[in-house]
């Protein structure tokens, strides 16, 4: 798991540089109005059949091609044990993410015609990924991907409780503090505002959280044990919500593809024909 963090830590960061680099390189060709962009310095390199941006196009077209490579992992059988499904998801909004910027780059912020429908669904793709992914993660899932029943959930949470009592019911006052620490889940929103709800709960968890360890550390516990408490109410809190919007999270989810993939599918199909017209037309990248 450190592995895939440090990877996609420097995949994010290769892609902030990579875009930062264009941007200072050529923010005054991007700047200049477009009939004078023939006369710029950079107009063979930038446009968008120059070398520069050519190999932007075909760079960031590859990646938004291996987002199937996601989908495939999902739905494809023989696929199904091969890492896990979280991780796949992380490379899979990397490549959402970087892919769209490099072809933005590729049309040099000039959008028209037929291939404009394909950009903004692809910009549309994106931005929804973003509030897919967070729906996503409020499903609990095993490793293969497969959802976890509420019965299962209800199961992890005895288990929660049962542990914190074990190895911590001698102290009398960790229990009282983890009483008063509150039920972060606790709400009576419906569909869509319930997202709203969720993300508020995210951002009161962590001030909660902040809080307790104040609390736990004046009732004069060692680090390593306000660092195990709180973890514990963390996953407590978090198994909670799970509980409580599990049939929400999959409503939402389902509703979600109906409106994600339509936009994806117009994106792909445009790609290809965009692609295929350029190389019937002779618009090839030489090295």
């Amino acid at each position: 798991m450190k592995l895939h963090r440090v990877l996609l830590t420097f995949l994010y960061l290769l892609t902030a540089s990579a875009t930062v680099f264009l941007i200072i390189w050529g923010g005054d060709f991007y700047l200049t109005p477009f009939g004078d962009r023939p006369h710029h310095e950079l107009y063979d390199q930038l446009k968008p059949s120059g070398f520069v941006s050519h190999g932007l196009g075909i760079l960031g077209s590859f990646l938004v091609v291996l987002l199937l490579l996601y989908i495939a992992r999902k739905h494809l059988r023989f696929m199904q044990g091969w890492g896990n499904i979280r991780n796949w998801l992380n490379y899979h909004i990397w490549l959402g993410i970087t892919g769209p910027i490099l072809i933005t780059f590729h049309t040099t912020f000039k959008f028209g015609g037929i291939v404009a429908i394909s950009f903004w669904s692809m910009i549309a793709v994106a931005l929804s990924g973003f509030f897919g992914r967070y729906i996503y993660l409020q499903i609990p899932r095993r490793i293969n991907g497969q959802e976890i029943s509420v019965n299962e959930l209800h199961q992890m949470e005895e288990k929660l409780v049962d542990e914190v009592g074990s190895r911590f019911g001698e102290k009398s006052q960790v229990l009282e503090l983890l009483q008063k620490s509150g039920d972060a889940s606790k709400t009576k929103k419906k569909g869509l505002l319930s997202v709203f709800s969720w993300i508020t709960q995210d951002l009161q968890l962590r001030i909660q959280l902040r809080k307790f360890k104040h609390e736990l550390a004046a009732e004069g516990l060692s680090t390593e044990e306000i660092k195990e408490i709180t973890n514990l109410v963390a996953q407590q809190q978090l198994l909670k919500r799970r509980i409580n919007f599990l049939s929400t999270a999959r409503a939402i989810l389902h509703y979600w593809h109906v409106i994600h993939r339509p936009f994806a599918l117009v994106m792909f199909v445009i790609l290809v024909v965009h692609v295929a017209v350029e190389i019937l037309l002779g618009y090839t990248w030489i090295f």
